[in-house]
C-alpha cells in the first residue's frame, strides 16, 4: 500500500499512475453494465453535471428511463437539452436544479427547495470536483478545493437525509420502517465520486480544515488527494450509519474531462491533446458510476469502494471507524 500511496504524490507521478491502472488488463472487471439496467421512473440527482463526466453519467441516466435533476452553478441550457435528447426516445426526462459548491447557502437552499416539493431522490450522485491552480477562500470561509469535493457533498448529502428526500429511517424516519417507503420499492443508493489520489493522504489533518495556505499547480494533486481522502472517510461513515440506503463509493480512472481546466496557459494545448491519446473519454468514464446507480445486482447492499469496475478495499486512513467518527464529529461542529 506505501507504494501505492507515493504514486500519487505529485502530478506527473499521479497521472502516470492513472494510465497504468486504466490499462492494468491482470484485475479483472467483477461485473459489467448492461443495456437492461434500467432506471425507468425513479429520479436521480448528480452535482457536476453541466460538463465531463457529470454530463456523460446524465446523459446515460437519462438514456435508461431515469429522471434527471441536474445540480448546476450555471443555467446549462445546451447541456440540458442534451441530456433531454438522449432520453427522449426512452422516456428519461432532466431537469436543472441551481446550486454552488463554493457556497453552503446555496446547497441549503436546493435542499429545502426539494423538501419542500416532497421530492424523493432515489439515487443521489456527488460527482462534482474541481483542482485550483491556488488557494482561494469561499465565501464560507474555506479554501475552495477542499470545499467542493469534501464539505459541501457532505452538507449536501446529510441535509438530503435530515429532510427525507432520500428517505431513511435513521435520519428523518421515512424509509421502510415507517412504511413511508414500499417494502417492493428498491433501497435508495448514494454514489460518490473519489478517486485513487486520496491514497496519497495519510492523515486527516482535520485541524487544517479552517487553515487556507498558499499553494501552487506542483501541490495540487497533494491537496486534491486530501480532499479526495476526507470525502471517502466521509462516505464511508455514511455507510456505517446507514441501514436502509446503499451507499458506494468509486474512483472513474483517468477521465479527459475539463478538471485542470486550471493549468498554465502554456500547458493546456499540450494537456488537452495527452488526456484525449491517453485518457477515458467521459462516456466511457461514466459507466462505472452508472453501475452503480442502476445496477440490480447491487441491490440492498453497500458495494464499498471501487476503482472502474474492480472491486479495491480503500486506504487505511479511510476506512479506519475510529477516523469516520472523528471526522463526523468535526463536520457537525464545523458546517451546522
Amino acid at each position: 500500500m506505501a507504494k501505492t500511496q507515493k504514486i500519487y504524490d505529485s502530478n506527473g507521478t499521479a497521472v502516470w499512475a492513472g494510465i497504468r491502472d486504466l490499462n492494468d488488463k491482470s484485475d479483472k472487471p467483477y461485473d459489467t453494465l448492461l443495456e437492461t439496467d434500467r432506471l425507468d421512473g425513479r429520479t436521480v440527482l448528480i452535482t457536476g453535471a453541466s460538463s465531463g463526466l457529470g454530463l456523460a453519467v446524465s446523459e446515460n441516466l437519462a438514456s435508461r428511463g431515469a429522471r434527471v435533476l441536474m445540480v448546476c452553478r450555471r443555467e446549462a441550457v445546451r447541456e440540458l437539452n442534451s441530456v433531454r435528447a438522449a432520453g427522449a426516445p426512452y422516456g428519461g426526462t432532466a431537469e436543472i436544479l441551481r446550486a454552488d459548491m463554493t457556497d453552503f447557502a446555496t446547497i441549503r437552499r436546493l435542499i429545502d427547495d426539494l423538501a419542500e416539493r416532497r421530492e424523493r431522490i432515489d439515487v443521489a450522485i456527488s460527482n462534482a470536483a474541481v483542482v485550483c491552480n491556488a488557494a482561494r477562500r469561499t465565501t464560507d470561509g474555506f479554501e475552495e478545493m477542499l470545499q467542493v469535493n469534501a464539505l459541501a457533498p457532505a452538507v449536501l448529502l446529510k441535509g438530503l437525509l435530515e429532510r427525507g428526500v432520500i428517505p431513511n429511517d435513521g435520519f428523518s424516519g421515512n424509509g421502510r420502517d415507517s412504511a413511508a417507503l414500499p417494502a417492493s420499492a428498491p433501497l435508495p443508493r448514494i454514489v460518490v465520486v473519489a478517486s485513487e489520489a486520496h491514497r496519497s493522504a495519510k492523515t486527516l489533518n482535520l485541524q487544517d480544515l479552517r487553515k487556507i495556505e498558499p499553494y501552487g499547480m506542483s501541490d495540487s494533486t497533494a491537496r486534491y488527494g486530501w480532499t479526495k481522502l476526507l470525502l471517502l472517510t466521509f462516505t464511508r461513515e455514511l455507510g456505517r450509519r446507514l441501514t436502509d440506503v446503499s451507499v458506494h463509493a468509486l474512483c472513474p480512472g483517468p477521465v479527459n474531462s475539463n478538471i485542470a481546466r486550471e493549468a498554465p496557459a502554456i500547458v493546456r494545448p499540450f494537456a488537452k491533446l495527452f488526456f484525449t491519446l491517453f485518457f477515458q473519454p467521459p462516456e466511457k468514464a461514466a459507466f462505472p458510476v452508472v453501475y452503480l446507480a442502476a445496477s440490480p445486482r447491487i441491490e440492498g447492499r453497500n458495494a464499498g469502494y471501487q476503482f472502474l469496475m474492480r472491486r479495491r478495499p480503500p486506504s487505511e486512513a479511510a476506512d479506519s471507524a475510529e477516523n469516520g467518527h472523528l471526522l463526523w464529529d468535526t463536520l457537525d461542529e464545523l458546517l451546522d
